[in-house]
């Protein structure tokens, strides 16, 4: 990480340990539902992330149908 001198004065440290982990679940043919969560697991200071979670729906949408070429 890049020098911070106020951080270095507050005596935080310079490296941190995180874990996260995810599942996601199919919802149907075209669409999958997903959830994901991580903490810090280093000691927590002013600038740590305490817990993350993200989760969401992804929904696959055909494009126009492919026609064949006509032979001339």
């Amino acid at each position: 990480m890049k020098s911070d001198p106020l951080a270095d004065a507050r005596g935080e440290p310079r490296h941190r340990t995180d874990a996260s982990g995810g599942i996601y679940v199919s919802a149907g043919s075209s669409s999958v539902v997903f959830l994901s969560i991580g903490r810090t697991i280093s000691p927590v200071t002013d600038t740590s992330g305490r817990l993350s979670l993200t989760g969401g729906i992804t929904i696959n949408v055909a494009g126009p149908a492919a026609h064949t070429p006509r032979v001339p």
